[in-house]
């Protein structure tokens, strides 16, 4: 019963943790689209201030379409390093940028001509970065406690 309890309060840890990594990742790729493609467009410039409130609005919009589509690979990830008791910060950066890596080739391969580039791979690669480093500082220090015996252990009889 006690492990049961230990995997509910993981559980939830678990999912916001990967909120607050996904809601980064997504602020991460705003602030590029809002300097590289909003800012040109409408000819803002950086005086002004305007990035100032595009870059959460963008983040926040896209949010729920990049949570939909990061969802199933990462829990998926996420089990299997709960399983493993990967703990480590390096281990979560490389997963977090294989999940985006992965979840990017396959919106891509939804296009007739596949546009992955180095500097896609690279933007892709930087946002499961961030999502990742998020993850790790929120819940993935902790990967697989929850498995462990916490019973106290009695003393051998002599």
């Amino acid at each position: 019963m006690q492990l049961l309890g230990h995997l509910i309060v993981r559980l939830v840890s678990v999912i916001f943790a990967l909120l607050m990594g996904i809601l980064a990742a997504t602020m991460f790729l705003s602030l590029g689209i809002v300097r590289d493609v909003v800012d040109p467009a409408m000819q803002f410039h950086f005086d002004t201030g305007a990035d100032g409130f595009l870059v959460p609005l963008f983040g926040l919009i896209a949010s729920p379409f990049v949570a939909a589509a990061v969802m199933a690979p990462a829990l998926l990830v996420i089990a299997f390093a709960e399983l493993m008791r990967w703990r480590g910060m390096i281990t979560n950066l490389i997963l977090g940028g294989i999940v985006a890596v992965f979840v990017g080739w396959q919106q891509f391969l939804l296009d007739v001509n596949p546009p992955l580039s180095d500097g896609t791979l690279i933007v892709l690669l930087a946002a499961g970065f961030v999502g990742g480093f998020v993850y790790w500082i929120i819940a993935g220090r902790s990967a697989g406690n929850w498995l462990e015996d916490r019973r106290p252990r009695s003393e051998p009889e002599e």
